[in-house]
């Protein structure tokens, strides 16, 4: 933590006259408290913070008072940053005002209309409308204040905004400089383009910037998702975990695409033994069943009809089975460049429900042929829905029997499911599936009162959830929910319509 012109109680400070004298302070500043704590921080003087001492604040009650001392206060701040522009950081000046707070600023010059906010205040104060009243409060005395701060010095202001801000190379290696009086604005940069800005609160240089840029870099790119902003930070080489490819294999089945076997060669090469499975195409699960029944090896991976898949994708998911409890791994494919994301994992107690998503769309899927013939292997009415039901259903049921599961984006996965169009693509089947799924669910209750009273409970409530808790990965908040609805909708009605 470096001191910073917020870490000096302004209200209580005290300086020797040699001290004064040594600062230079200009004649017109001595009277702002402000100076002296700015020069003693530019001389690199100690600052001791002594508890003991006290000093009596007088604070206004009033509301018209308030409201003139918010004026005052950014007349004040704009002279300040007249002399010392840097000190903009600490000042609430160093976040330019919103549009509405523009519209207040610019009303608040009249004392008519600051009479008229006084009293509408006075009068949400009498109703007892609290937080009303602390909404007018904050736009009006930002106003107030963004007026006092205009009409003192509204060119100041905005030299020094540009005079504190900071450029910060995300792809640099090297540390911050310190500041001397308060923390800049950073503009957030990577390849030469920014990404963000970052106000800190009150210019303070403390543990809670990397937070800052932490959670400003997850909105800026909240199209990815918070929990994917890794997938932009540059990334430090290393190598990947060993794996035995000698104990892999991966299956192709009868539902393939021409090109989903492009790669065979090179996982041929990477010591991978690589099997096209023969059948009809409607035969697509049954026929993987079988194959992973009669593997020989531990692990067996599966592409999903429509993806081509290479060797590296086998790096990133097979060291997840170190652990007993790991039964399988969905994997979805990153862009070319991308380095591989973090492994998650999760169980029953820690993701409840039913269906519920597990990471991305499912692109390639490998299991461990141990657990796999545990679990029975794809379930019959998952196979006859087809999709990404059979992946959902397996799942389910591994969690079911309390093992573990895993998702993880990898690189070397065609199309790159973690992104859109082929994110969008899979985000619909995978919800149209666990829509048949949970119909399907509800239609071997039995009678109709017990099937629909079944769907709602654990169907249409465990998906509101499932979809409440996905949307925060989402931009397209209202589109992610109005569209896996649609899918989940589209899924049970149409499996309605099966014969049983």
């Amino acid at each position: 933590i470096v001191p910073t012109l917020a870490d000096i109680p302004l209200e209580n400070v005290s300086l020797p006259r040699r001290t004064l004298a040594e600062l230079a302070v200009a004649p017109g500043a001595t009277s702002d408290p402000r100076s002296w704590a700015i020069g003693a921080l530019q001389a690199r003087i100690p600052v001791v913070h002594v508890p003991a001492a006290r000093a009596q604040e007088t604070i206004d009650d009033d509301t018209r008072s308030s409201l003139d001392g918010a004026r005052r206060q950014g007349a004040a701040d704009a002279a300040l940053v007249a002399d010392h522009p840097h000190a903009v950081g600490a000042l609430p000046a160093a976040r330019g005002p919103a549009p509405a707070e523009r519209i207040a600023a610019a009303a608040m010059g009249s004392a008519a209309i600051r009479e008229a906010a006084a009293l509408l205040l006075d009068g949400l104060e009498l109703v007892r409308a609290r937080r009303t009243w602390a909404t007018v409060y904050v736009v009006v005395a930002r106003g107030c204040y963004d007026s006092g701060a205009r009409r003192a010095g509204r060119r100041a202001l905005r030299t020094a905004r540009l005079a504190a801000r900071r450029v910060v190379d995300l792809d640099a290696t090297g540390r911050l400089p310190e500041p001397q009086i308060a923390a800049p604005v950073l503009d957030l940069h990577i390849a030469g383009r920014r990404v963000t800005r970052v106000v800190v609160p009150h210019g303070q240089w403390s543990t809670l910037v990397p937070a800052l840029v932490s959670s400003a870099l997850a909105s800026a790119w909240r199209s990815d998702g918070w929990p994917n902003t890794w997938r932009r930070l540059p990334a430090t080489p290393r190598e990947p975990p060993p794996w035995s490819a000698d104990s892999v294999a991966v299956l192709f089945g009868p539902g393939r695409h021409e090109r989903d076997t492009r790669h065979r060669a090179a996982l041929e090469a990477a010591g991978v033994r690589v099997e096209l499975v023969d059948g009809a195409p409607s035969d697509h699960w049954s026929a993987l069943d079988r194959a992973i029944r009669a593997a020989p090896e531990r692990l067996v991976g599966v592409p999903l009809p429509g993806v081509s898949a290479g060797p590296a994708w086998l790096a990133a998911a097979a060291p997840a089975f170190d652990s007993p409890k790991v039964a399988a791994v969905s994997c979805a494919g990153l862009w070319r460049g991308e380095h591989v994301g973090p492994l998650q994992l999760v169980s029953r107690v820690t993701r409840p429900g039913s269906y519920v998503p597990v990471g991305r769309p499912c692109q390639c899927l490998i299991v461990s042929t141990e657990a796999y013939r545990g679990l029975g292997g794809y379930g019959h009415a998952a196979e006859r829905i087809g999709g990404h039901a059979p992946v959902s259903e397996l799942l389910q049921r591994a969690l079911d029997a309390g093992l573990v599961v895993g998702s993880r984006e990898v690189p070397g996965i065609e199309p790159a499911g973690a992104h859109r169009p082929a994110r969008s693509r899979g985000e619909w089947q995978r919800w149209t599936s666990h829509g048949a799924l949970m119909m399907h669910g509800a239609r071997s209750r039995g009678s109709a009162s017990s099937g629909a009273r079944w769907f709602a409970l654990r169907g249409v409530v465990p998906f509101l959830i499932a979809v409440r808790q996905a949307r925060r990965d989402e931009s397209r908040a209202v589109t992610y929910v109005a569209s896996s609805a649609l899918a989940f909708t589209a899924g049970a009605l149409r499996h309605v319509r099966r014969p049983r």
